[in-house]
């Protein structure tokens, strides 16, 4: 499917979301799989709580890897935050 869109265009941004439903090896997997068609992010393959693990999924791949930036019903931001090994773009408030 990504193929198909790429293959659309390669002047518009492609954005891929994960919802943290992926383990670390699926992650990486996804994210190699992806790597030819310069997605613009894919964004928190694996639940963005643990550092460590978002941190693994970054160094096995090189496309940009996010975490989200949560809002709360309490009007604060809750930021999974997370090292940026490879791809530093720094933290927003979208």
């Amino acid at each position: 499917m990504v193929q198909g869109i790429r293959e659309g265009g390669p002047d518009f941004d492609i954005c891929i979301e994960g919802h943290g439903k992926f383990n670390v090896g699926s992650a990486v997997t996804i994210a190699k799989v992806l790597e030819p068609f310069r997605p613009l992010f894919f964004e928190e393959p694996i639940p963005g709580m643990n550092a460590q693990a978002m941190r693994e999924v970054q160094l096995g791949t090189t496309a940009k890897v996010r975490v989200a930036v949560v809002p709360l019903s309490s009007g604060c931001w809750r930021v999974r935050i997370t090292l940026r090994c490879k791809h530093t773009q720094g933290v927003r408030k979208v």
